[in-house]
């Protein structure tokens, strides 16, 4: 027989035994036999002492279980990362992409004061008003550029004053001549159109067999993007920064394609476009990570906001802030993640329930082992 078996088996008897006394005291008005209340102190102490035999195998599950459970834990709170954390980049680059989910401007209310405007797409067309010189009509397909020479008196100026982005828009922006301040911006949408302001003469560019080269004076031109990638070649007169309101993005990509040669033919090729800069974990009190030219960093999903995209002297200076997932970082071919352990989130967040929670618990063990060692001797 098991011996928890007849533990419980040795308690059944002894209450039954108890019990049948009981009932004759109240019976007898309080007599009981001596020899019944000896033979219920044997019976009691027999089980006491049945108690105090048990094999120890069977108790010492107890202490190792604990430890199991402890470094099972432990281990957890180690090496599994969490699924999200928040971020903040602070970054000089050479260009980026984003999605922008809900409808929002990608200008700002001044618009671009540009010395030339040049547009490419498979589906894009500029709409030009009819003058006196030529008829009404659209430039199709790409490149088309439209021009003024600053350095001519009398010639015109290039203002793009608004660009709603419609929503899900994808859009890359990128440096195309950091020497002359020239910039690309490329949106693909539920075609994506805008407005142009032209003042005074502008010189157009055009592969258009209805028109060439030729000079233009009109208040304004329509830019249809269409459906497909349109591409906005943008050159700054001034030489102050030009700022970007922010926007809300997701899929945020600091990577880009870059052509390949070798044996096979040509390939597209990943390389990153960061410059310089820090990666701060906002759910980490802040810890940084410094980014040298040739680092990258990817992301499996990012939503957030840009703060500030800032173009300036050959660069895109980007602020962002938001919720990223699987967060690597490649030094040359080595990629390691950057996503927190639990055991860094929870040390980072909860500092000092973590260290009453841990003593407590580590008390906990030791008093247990303190008391099983006693009972087990």
């Amino acid at each position: 027989m098991k011996f928890d078996e007849s533990q419980a088996r040795l308690r059944r008897i002894l209450e039954e035994r108890a019990q049948a006394a009981v009932d004759e005291a109240i019976q007898s008005n309080g007599q009981v036999p001596a020899d019944k209340i000896n033979a219920l102190e044997h019976l009691s102490r027999l089980i006491e002492i049945n108690e105090l035999s048990r094999p120890k195998s069977q108790r010492r599950w107890a202490i190792p279980g604990l430890l199991v459970l402890t470094v099972s834990i432990i281990s957890l709170l180690l090496f599994i990362h969490v699924d999200e954390t928040e971020i903040s980049l602070d970054l000089s680059s050479s260009g980026l992409s984003f999605i922008a989910p809900p409808e929002q401007q990608l200008f700002p209310k001044d618009g671009f004061d540009l010395t030339e405007l040049g547009t490419a797409g498979i589906t894009s067309t500029i709409h030009l008003p009819g003058t006196s010189k030529i008829k009404e009509q659209d430039l199709f397909a790409s490149p088309v550029q439209i021009k003024v020479d600053p350095q001519k008196t009398g010639s015109g100026t290039i203002n793009l004053p608004s660009l709603a982005l419609p929503v899900q828009s994808h859009v890359r922006v990128e440096v195309l001549d950091p020497n002359v301040r020239s910039y690309r911006i490329a949106v693909k949408g539920a075609d994506p159109s805008f407005r142009v302001e032209l003042d005074r003469t502008v010189h157009i560019e055009s592969p258009n067999k209805v028109a060439s080269d030729f000079d233009i004076t009109a208040n304004a031109a329509v830019v249809h993007c269409g459906t497909e990638e349109c591409d906005l070649d943008l050159t700054f007169r001034s030489t102050k920064p030009t700022i970007l309101p922010p926007l809300l993005i997701s899929d945020l990509s600091l990577l880009r394609l870059d052509p390949l040669t070798n044996e096979l033919g040509s390939v597209r090729h990943e390389s990153s476009t960061i410059l310089s800069g820090k990666l701060v974990f906002n759910s980490l009190n802040g810890r940084e990570l410094n980014l040298d030219g040739g680092d990258s960093i990817r992301f499996d999903t990012s939503t957030g906001v840009i703060r500030t995209l800032r173009l300036l002297d050959g660069h895109v200076d980007l602020q962002f802030t938001g919720n990223v997932s699987g967060l690597r970082v490649s030094h040359g071919q080595e990629s390691t993640t950057l996503m927190p352990t639990w055991l860094e989130w929870l040390r980072a967040r909860h500092q000092l329930s973590l260290f009453w929670g841990t003593s407590v618990y580590v008390l906990g063990i030791l008093f247990g082992a303190i008391r099983w060692w006693g009972k087990s001797t």
